[in-house]
């Protein structure tokens, strides 16, 4: 890995790419550069909590979920890699190949323009119906569920999303932008959203005057990004844009940001679990249970494709009165002990790392080295989740899990040279250290989880 790719991947956060370097003619040359955006979030994120802690607005940076949002987006990339690499591209070039109705140059300005402005446009239409369809929201839910508003959220992303995400760029094949060119601008689109999820940054107008307008009316900025991520009525189902803001002037969907009104984080059904694959999957649980509730087929169908506040007898997205005016609110807590916290924070550095690591030679993997790769990160994932939520199977999910990595780190070649193997042994090694901590500290958590619930019942019998 030389510093030209880190410099490429962080002017891809910015869109700051020329066109002549995202001309490549041929598919099999676009790499995909969302382990390294992911590393540069994981540099990022501490910086910006120190600003943010400086500023006295420390309730929006707390180290445990900002590590939590790293770990679901090492997961998400690790799956997206490993598994659904290729996937979304196989209708998009059978519609290229055959039923398109022009042919773009992979070299030319005008296809570049068309580029960014169709990937933009098709992305507003999914992250929009990402909102007003309840099996797709189950998915998108997992990045809205983030009660904290920071860098870390941009990686707070759902693995399922890509299953379904695929289908709204097959216009642009049938157009005839050529894959190579779509595949280089989808992940300039979603890198450059990085940015957006910035708390500290204020309104772009008040720092330059007049340009700054401009700017907050055609683009995407923190300030109408954190309008979307609101649960304020004002704010719920707004502003879908990625890079241009202007999709949202044209259908409706847009609004400022209030500045007597602050903005409360998160979905108006808080998430009640900081697990990794809990984040991931409890939205889907959640949908199961209400299509089970209802009484008709016609009704569990309307569950799965209405609005996810949609109920029988309302309206397709719900009625208005039904929406919660949420002004303030507590926010889920997670209380661990700052030790914990500096392993977890530990733990997913080396875990974005890893995903960096392979994520860079993904394309020499064969099947079996995949699976045993995505194992060794789900398998973190896992452990490190329980641990987030306090589950008394990290007691042997953790020191399992090290040793696993540790032998299989030495058995298969998947990382990219003996000295970070060897660096990876002397981590697994270190971290075995702290099992008895870990140990005390989840047996404490558990007698105390067991004597309540004791007492619980006993208070029932009486």
């Amino acid at each position: 890995m030389n510093s030209s790719e880190y410099i490429i991947a962080l002017k891809s956060t910015f869109y700051a790419v020329p066109p002549q370097e995202t001309y490549i003619e041929k598919l099999q040359e676009t790499k995909s550069n969302q382990p390294l955006v992911l590393f540069l979030i994981l540099v990022t994120v501490p910086l910006e909590g120190l600003h943010v802690h400086l500023r006295g607005n420390g309730k929006q940076w707390r180290l445990s979920v900002a590590m939590n949002n790293m770990l679901v987006g090492a997961f998400t990339i690790a799956w997206n890699l490993f598994f659904l690499r290729g996937l979304e591209l196989l209708v998009y070039i059978w519609c290229y190949n055959n039923i398109r109705i022009a042919h773009l140059p992979w070299n030319s300005f005008y296809t570049y323009v068309i580029a960014v402005i169709g990937v933009d446009f098709c992305t507003y239409w999914w992250h929009r119906l990402s909102h007003e369809v309840a099996f797709l929201w189950a998915a998108h839910s997992t990045h809205h569920s983030g009660e904290d508003y920071n860098l870390s959220c941009g990686a707070r992303i759902s693995a399922l999303v890509r299953l379904t995400k695929w289908m709204y760029f097959v216009p642009l094949g049938m157009l005839g932008v050529p894959p190579s060119i779509f595949a280089m601008h989808v992940q300039l689109n979603f890198a450059c959203a990085l940015w957006s999820h910035s708390l500290m940054t204020p309104n772009i107008s008040k720092i330059i005057p007049g340009l700054g307008q401009l700017i907050e009316f055609i683009m995407v900025t923190p300030s109408n990004h954190r309008v979307h991520h609101g649960v304020n009525k004002y704010a719920l189902d707004k502003n879908y844009g990625m890079l241009f803001i202007v999709w949202d002037r044209m259908f409706g969907t847009f609004t400022e940001e209030r500045e007597d009104e602050p903005i409360v984080y998160g979905t108006v059904s808080q998430m009640d679990t900081f697990h990794t694959l809990g984040i991931q999957l409890k939205p889907y649980q959640q949908l199961y249970q209400k299509m089970k509730a209802m009484k008709t087929g016609g009704d569990r169908l309307r569950t799965l494709f209405y609005g996810p506040g949609w109920s029988p007898g309302k309206p397709r997205l719900g009625a208005e009165e039904d929406i919660p005016d949420i002004v303030r609110r507590e926010q889920l807590e997670q209380s661990l002990p700052f030790w914990l916290n500096l392993y977890l924070a530990f733990q997913t550095a080396v875990v974005v790392f890893l995903v960096k690591d392979m994520g860079v030679r993904v394309e020499t993997f064969g099947l079996w080295l995949s699976f045993v790769n995505f194992g060794i990160i789900l398998s973190a994932c896992i452990s490190l989740g329980a641990l987030h939520d306090s589950n008394y199977h990290a007691v042997w999910l953790e020191p399992l899990r090290l040793i696993i990595f540790m032998v299989a780190s030495h058995l298969y070649p998947m990382l990219s040279s003996h000295l970070i193997t060897t660096w990876v042994s002397a981590v697994c090694l270190g971290s075995l250290l702290f099992w008895p901590l870990l140990r005390d500290h989840l047996h404490s958590l558990h007698a105390s989880s067991t004597s309540a619930q004791n007492g619980v019942v006993r208070n029932k019998t009486k």
